[in-house]
């Protein structure tokens, strides 16, 4: 959510902390692309939802329309898309507990005064 209304497209990773468990390979991270409504569904390689325990969250906005163009560019050369959430949404330090039996709450809400604007840089030539 940012400023209250659902965020659509944006890609939510679920990576199990090294906490949760000392091998890696028995805690898959989890992935999925929020909707309109900002719902989204976990799913990992063997399946859906996410491991129980402690994860890190990452939250990165996927524009559709750039999407598409890398998909059929040939040229190689891609245009990095805005942020629609601040950079806390993006910076690992998100973290999400998931209980043993599951939940349907993972909500993570952002409001526009935390936004970064960049800084715009100037040359002087004389």
């Amino acid at each position: 959510m940012l400023d209250g209304q659902p965020v659509s497209d944006i890609f939510v990773s679920f990576q199990p902390t090294s906490d949760t468990t000392a091998d890696s390979s028995q805690s898959p991270g989890s992935y999925g692309t929020t909707e309109s409504d900002g719902r989204y569904e976990l799913e990992w390689s063997d399946g859906s939802g996410a491991v129980p325990g402690e994860h890190t969250v990452v939250l990165v906005y996927r524009d559709p329309s750039q999407i598409k163009r890398k998909e059929t560019s040939s040229a190689g050369s891609e245009k990095s898309a805005g942020f629609k959430l601040p950079p806390r949404a993006r910076d690992g330090s998100i973290e999400f507990d998931v209980p043993e039996d599951g939940t349907e709450e993972a909500n993570f809400e952002f409001q526009s005064s935390e936004m970064r604007l960049p800084t715009a840089t100037r040359s002087r030539k004389f």
